[in-house]
């Protein structure tokens, strides 16, 4: 019961705001059928006049249809949104009509004083149910239209002391239960609207823990993705060891330069595919591996080697330009990160530059990469440009949004990104794939700088400044 003098109290005020602004929504909602009802039933009155006050008809009847075009027409406004509608607007539509009920009142002959006011008591109660009012709204809309009218009987009426005294209780007592009733009528939607807010956050919080849950799933289905594919990558490299082998078996064939070359690169494919083999071994275990701060030159220098072979595999060339010294830079990252991402960015330059040459055989697509390494505001950027099959501006959206894409041709080449994909959310990193002028595709790999004391920024943020 402590409530029901003030219901809205025991709401927060971000949620008393929304309940006032739910209860305006239901009112202007209510405003037509509320309004129609009341002009078919004031309009109605005339058949009473022209029976019980036929000298009065037609001063009565000028009034009371004044009363209902002036209202058709503000009705009208409200619709069409050409007045806004606010709680003086619920005054100007119930006052007048207790107004002109009030003058009727006072000019009828005194034997239908009682009908009179038994029809403003019930016009004035009919409006107390049929708005959807707030407390403060109709405590001062019931204040001015009952006492109002009584004192206007009080002053300009002739009736005797005995029926002012009984209009004043009837009106009084009317005042208190309509006021009673719409408090209470407002505790129980303050109730009910608690009682859906706190319903619409219980399934709230239970749509999240699903979609935490599908979300866990997916990123478990990514990281099998990532490791499926670089353990791909691993047996690709296997495969490597074992073809070179097989060409080492026939040494009569192989002169003792060529014999050194394929053991090079036994060797080299053997490195690359025990760091691969170590580091998803590592993942399988733990799930992921520790940020650590990075020299950036050593992880750059880690992994160069390993694309220029794999470039010269491929009939590809590399060209390595860094425009800064990475000798002095760090960054915070699970280590092998960034050679993963490199790693990925030239496979699939290479398969995008072996596309071209299976459609468009010729001396243009002889195959060139070229990376240029530079440092911008807050972050190191790597830009890796070849000259292969290209991608359009809609393949480009579709990998910054995540999904698997494909060239114009209708190749897939989505699948080889899943790994920088995975590499770039885990340690902040963006990625951007654009076609090049001419030809070809351009790769943008940023990678945020780490100092001692600094916040790292987050890689879309960087991504922001340097757009």
């Amino acid at each position: 019961m402590k409530h029901i003098f003030m219901p809205m109290r025991s709401l927060p005020p971000e949620d008393r705001a929304e309940f006032v602004g739910e209860s305006t929504k239901r009112s202007v909602a209510s405003v037509p059928t509320m309004m129609t009802i009341g002009v078919i039933a004031y309009s109605s009155f005339v058949f009473f006049d022209w029976i019980c006050l036929p000298d009065q008809l037609l001063r009565f009847s000028v009034v009371r249809f004044t009363l209902v075009f002036a209202t058709v027409i503000y009705v009208w406004a409200l619709k069409q949104g050409k007045v806004p509608f606010t709680a003086l607007s619920k005054y100007l539509l119930t006052v007048p009509p207790v107004i002109v009920t009030t003058y009727m009142v006072v000019s009828v002959p005194r034997e239908f004083f009682v009908l009179e006011t038994c029809t403003e008591v019930m016009l004035i109660l009919c409006t107390a149910a049929l708005f959807p009012w707030l407390p403060n709204e109709y405590f001062i809309y019931a204040l001015t239209s009952f006492f109002g009218s009584a004192i206007f009987w009080h002053l300009f009426s002739d009736f005797q002391e005995s029926e002012i005294t009984l209009e004043y209780f009837v009106v009084g007592t009317t005042f208190i239960v309509s006021t009673v009733t719409v408090f209470v009528q407002t505790e129980q939607a303050v109730k009910l609207f608690i009682a859906n807010k706190n319903l619409m956050r219980h399934e709230r919080a239970k749509l999240e823990s699903r979609i935490g849950a599908i979300e866990s799933r997916l990123a478990e289905s990514d990281r099998n993705a990532y490791l499926a594919h670089h353990l791909g990558l691993f047996l690709h490299e296997i495969k490597n060891i074992l073809l070179s082998l097989d060409l080492m078996s026939d040494h009569k064939s192989v002169s003792p330069e060529g014999m050194n070359e394929l053991l090079a690169n036994i060797k080299k494919s053997n490195d690359l595919a025990r760091k691969r083999i170590e580091a998803f071994l590592a993942k399988i275990k733990v799930g992921s591996t520790h940020k650590q701060t990075l020299s950036l030159a050593s992880e750059v220098s880690s992994i160069l080697p390993i694309l220029t072979h794999d470039a010269k595999k491929n009939g590809v060339t590399v060209d390595y330009r860094a425009n800064s010294n990475l000798d002095t830079l760090t960054i915070f990252a699970v280590p092998g990160a960034v050679a993963v991402v490199l790693f990925d960015i030239t496979r699939n330059a290479m398969n995008a530059i072996n596309e071209a040459r299976r459609l468009y055989p010729g001396p243009s697509f002889s195959g060139a990469i070229v990376m240029n390494v530079s440092v911008t505001g807050e972050a190191v950027q790597f830009i890796i440009e070849d000259n292969g099959i290209g991608l359009s501006d809609e393949v480009s959206s579709a990998f910054d949004a995540g999904e698997v894409i494909e060239s114009f041709e209708g190749k897939r080449s989505g699948i080889g990104t899943l790994g920088m994909r995975h590499e770039a959310k885990e340690n902040q990193f963006h990625i951007a794939l654009t076609p090049r002028l001419g030809g070809g595709t351009t790769a943008t790999f940023l990678v945020p700088l780490h100092r001692e004391g600094m916040n790292l920024p987050h890689s879309n943020e960087v991504a922001r400044k340097l757009a």
